[in-house]
């Protein structure tokens, strides 16, 4: 691959969030475009809505990963234009979640049930942007959380229909970046993810085919992941819109890292294997889920995840500052 081409792709590179080895195709996630031929045989309003906005941010990623100074502030602004209209035509917005308080304020005032639905969708955009470090790791996350989103559903047929689509490119995706390491997602394939997962997910509710913390468990990983990034930067003071190299699947690539070999299948390997330890631990916890989904909440199931992630993130944060001054 010519390294002259900045176009198409991104050259050797150590920069934070974009550790690879060799050039790889940066435009990647325009394969999701094709989406938009097949979805459109749906013959759901609500789902070619769906489509033509997931387009719409698929754009943003576009110019995203072509123009660099296309601003972070400047993206979240044209989205959050984009969820507004399509909240104006789709009632998708969230009434409940079973935490009475919040419930009366997403029940009595619709503003708050807007901004409430938007953060949720740009949380989880933003969310698979930002695990989209490491080879197949925004991919395989994706294709699990498509997986759970089509578990409980059983008659409806263009909402299944939807969802394998994105799952079968997810996962063809997947085996290129994850094996080949030669294409990525970008900006314009984690974009169309995030959004779209979300949208699949208020769809879910809308109809009430899943509860609202079974959806919160489905999407945890990227939502928590964008949710605790801003918090951390925003405690730490630090610009809350600019990238670092402190999330979990970065804190476990460096860990593994800790030996300073420089040879570069070494790093190809540890940038799977953290890939690998992530996804797996979601198979297992889910695993673990729907063993055990009769004993407990969904909504147990959140919060216990919510202290497994902040342990594991802490844990490991001071595991690796240790071993930096060692």
């Amino acid at each position: 691959i010519p390294s002259s081409n900045t176009f198409f792709y991104d050259n050797v590179s150590n920069e934070i969030r974009k550790i690879h080895t060799k050039n790889v195709i940066k435009l990647g996630g325009i394969v999701y475009a094709i989406t938009a031929i097949l979805l459109f045989e749906i013959k759901s309003s609500i789902i070619d809505y769906i489509v033509i906005t997931s387009i719409l941010i698929l754009l943003i990623g576009l110019i995203a990963d072509i123009k660099k100074n296309f601003s972070a502030i400047g993206r979240l602004m044209i989205t959050s234009l984009i969820l507004i209209v399509l909240l104006n035509k789709i009632d998708f917005s969230i009434s409940q979640i079973d935490i009475k308080i919040l419930d009366n304020y997403l029940e009595e005032f619709i503003i708050f049930s807007y901004i409430f639905t938007i953060l949720c969708i740009l949380f989880c955009l933003n969310g698979t942007n930002l695990i989209d470090g490491q080879h197949g790791l925004a991919l395989g996350s994706v294709a699990i959380i498509l997986f759970n989103l089509k578990v409980p559903i059983i008659n409806d047929l263009e909402y299944l229909y939807f969802i394998d689509i994105i799952f079968l490119i997810t996962l063809v995706f997947f085996c290129f970046n994850f094996f080949f390491a030669n294409i990525r997602l970008g900006d314009t394939g984690s974009y169309y993810l995030g959004f779209t997962i979300a949208a699949i997910a208020l769809y879910a509710n809308k109809f009430a085919y899943i509860e609202p913390f079974h959806i919160a468990c489905i999407l945890f990983y990227p939502a928590c992941e964008a949710i605790f990034s801003y918090l951390r930067r925003i405690i730490y003071c630090n610009n809350p819109f600019k990238p670092d190299d402190m999330h979990l699947h970065s804190l476990i690539f460096k860990i593994l890292n800790q030996q300073k070999n420089n040879n570069r299948n070494f790093f190809e390997i540890n940038n799977r294997l953290t890939s690998v330890i992530i996804i797996l631990s979601q198979i297992i916890i889910w695993i673990f889920i729907y063993k055990f989904n009769d004993s407990f909440s969904y909504k147990s199931f959140f919060f216990i995840f919510c202290l497994i992630y902040f342990i594991s993130y802490i844990f490991l944060f001071y595991f690796h500052k240790r071993e930096r001054k060692s």
